[in-house]
């Protein structure tokens, strides 16, 4: 987990910086059990940012949204092919 703490002068660049700290830490792990969770504090402070800092979230959303139906779509297909191994 890595957190940071928001503020009016948060860039995008710091927020970046945070999600590619998780990644590269959840690099070469096994993503069955293990997660990077980013943990943005005060979030509402940085909603107020002219640098509008929380644009580059939607990016990473997407992302880790899409790889995880990825992921599900994949294991979808193994059970109705019917695996008995399929958990």
């Amino acid at each position: 987990m890595v957190s940071f703490q928001c503020s009016r002068h948060s860039t995008p660049a710091d927020i970046v910086e945070v999600f590619n700290r998780c990644v590269k830490f959840q690099r070469d792990r096994n993503l069955d059990k293990f997660a990077s969770v980013v943990v943005l504090e005060d979030v509402g402070l940085a909603e107020h940012s002219e640098n509008m800092p929380l644009k580059v979230c939607f990016v990473y959303g997407r992302y880790c949204c899409e790889a995880v139906f990825r992921r599900l779509k994949v294991a979808l297909n193994f059970s109705q092919k019917g695996n008995k191994d399929f958990k």
